[in-house]
């Protein structure tokens, strides 16, 4: 009886673990759009690397960070700003939960490399009509680039994820099969349930919630 007990425990602090760290995320990301005349951080992947740096030290360069949300809003984490000459860790964007069920995968960076969490490409704000699309909230740093959007364009933020676990399972349900952390992910979901599927969600108000879905 002990054993499942302490399996039971664990698994609720990494899930605990993980609430902490997308509220820490959503708290940067708010406080960086408060200062950035409300533009989310960016442009970025979709994949929030485990690391940051500056890539190119040019002021402008949408590539700049590598795509890598994690430098855009490092110095609201309470971490340094990024640096040329050495690549830096953001331990808030490792779920712990996730890190222990990676694929024994060497990364190959910038890349390819694991992410625990991750956003959509686009969202919208007329759900069932598709009329009111947002791409790329975030931005994009190449092909294509695209700019970082407003945070008050997005206007069902309570209801619209701005990130979530990352795992195989989800990724290819919603028809991603060819990004380039794809095989940098767990298989299944992390959190408990496998199928409905338990993960924990970012909403664009900036609240966490635990949400399960078909998939």
């Amino acid at each position: 009886m002990l054993l499942p007990a302490l399996a039971k425990a664990k698994q609720k602090a990494y899930q605990i673990n993980c609430t902490s760290n997308l509220k820490q995320i959503g708290m940067a990301i708010e406080m960086y759009s408060m200062d950035h005349n409300d533009l989310l951080p960016g442009p970025c992947w979709t994949g929030m690397f485990f690391t940051y740096r500056d890539g190119s030290g040019i002021s402008g360069d949408p590539n700049r960070y590598d795509g890598s949300l994690a430098a855009y809003i490092a110095n609201y984490l309470a971490y340094p700003s990024p640096s040329a000459n050495l690549i830096r860790t953001a331990v808030v964007a490792i779920c712990p939960a996730s890190f222990r069920a990676l694929p024994k995968v060497a990364p190959v960076p910038p890349l390819r490399v694991p992410v625990s969490y991750f956003s959509l490409g686009s969202v919208t704000n007329d759900p069932g009509v598709g009329k009111d699309v947002i791409q790329f909230p975030f931005g994009r740093p190449e092909n294509p680039v695209a700019a970082c959007k407003k945070i008050t364009s997005i206007r069902l933020r309570s209801d619209t994820w701005a990130m979530t676990d990352c795992d195989k399972q989800l990724l290819t349900s919603i028809g991603i099969t060819s990004s380039t952390y794809l095989d940098y992910v767990p298989l299944t979901p992390v959190h408990g349930s496998k199928s409905p599927a338990s993960r924990q969600y970012l909403f664009y108000d900036w609240s966490v919630r635990t949400v399960r879905t078909p998939q």
